[in-house]
């Protein structure tokens, strides 16, 4: 850059000037940064207090911006690169419900069974939020509906748990089991029925006399 700066420098906040280009979907200045040198995959080292090792990408993800996605990706950004927790690009955009981002990603390549330190996957990310359409659009590619985390806890059982009743009718609809019980002895329905969801405890009941 023009006298020399460094494109890599981290500010107070741990983030790269990219990072911070990337979170404003700056695309002339990230094509620009880019261009200069910066690192795609750099990571932060703080991040305002949260989580670190966040890279640009998941900022991007996070956005919904497929072209700051297609920058980033075309400048050999990792399209799997993991934070401290080992959250992915996907995940965030699974959590944050940003479809779009969810397709660039998965047409790129990423790994739509990848866990987390916790075991979760980008569709128990979307599972927890309530985000139906991005469970849609990871159901669409091939995703293991009933996929377990380290408590052998699956999707169904996060979405039940919080009475996301449309979502809870779409996961059962392509094979979510409700009565799948993990390590803590619950399984969706009784989860559904110990946080007073009584909208999902019918929609399960009912769908389980479907067969």
């Amino acid at each position: 850059m023009k006298g020399g700066a460094d494109p890599n420098t981290l500010d107070a906040s741990g983030k790269s000037i990219l990072m911070s280009a990337t979170s404003r979907n700056d695309t002339d200045m990230m094509q620009l940064l880019l261009a200069c040198k910066a690192q795609p995959d750099l990571r932060s080292t703080n991040d305002d207090g949260n989580t670190a090792g966040t890279t640009a990408l998941t900022f991007a993800a996070g956005q919904g911006n497929v072209k700051s996605i297609k920058i980033l990706l075309a400048a050999g950004a990792d399209v799997d690169a993991a934070d401290e927790t080992g959250l992915t690009p996907l995940m965030c955009a699974a959590g944050l419900g940003k479809v779009d981002a969810i397709h660039e990603l998965l047409k790129n390549k990423a790994q739509i069974e990848i866990k987390d330190k916790y075991g979760y996957t980008a569709l128990m990310q979307a599972s927890k939020l309530g985000k139906t359409e991005a469970v849609r659009a990871l159901i669409e590619n091939g995703v293991d509906i009933n996929a377990k985390d380290n408590e052998n806890s699956i999707p169904i059982m996060f979405a039940a748990q919080r009475g996301y009743v449309e979502l809870v009718k779409l996961l059962l609809e392509y094979g979510a089991d409700p009565l799948f019980k993990g390590k803590h002895g619950l399984s969706a329905l009784d989860f559904a029925e110990q946080n007073s969801k009584g909208n999902v405890v019918k929609l399960v009941k009912d769908f389980k006399r479907t067969f």
